[in-house]
């Protein structure tokens, strides 16, 4: 998709040049050329970000995925976040890193 909308600027831009070094372009033409690529690139690359559903449904499992508790050897309460684990007695945000 990214490659898709590259090729797709850098072609539309190639083209306007060829017309103005034709003699057929002009500063709107390009002008309006540029501005209706970027905004057909930005609505293309807009179909990358997850709908509504999807990223409800991300949310739920982030919850699950970065913050998990866990038992030590000696019964001690541990956190594992970002797939590093934290003691849970120090009183900062995170505890100790192990």
């Amino acid at each position: 998709m990214i490659k898709q909308n590259i090729v797709f600027s850098v072609f539309v831009k190639g083209v306007v040049m060829v017309m103005i070094f034709a003699g057929y372009g002009s500063l709107w033409l390009a002008i309006i050329s540029d501005v209706g690529s970027m905004l057909l690139v930005t609505l293309n690359g807009m179909r990358l970000l997850p709908r509504a559903r999807e990223r409800h449904e991300l949310e739920e499992d982030d919850d699950d995925d970065n913050f998990k508790s866990l038992t030590g050897e000696g019964g001690e309460k541990q956190r594992l976040v970002d797939n590093k684990c934290y003691d849970d007695d120090d009183d900062d945000d995170y505890g100790s890193l192990l």
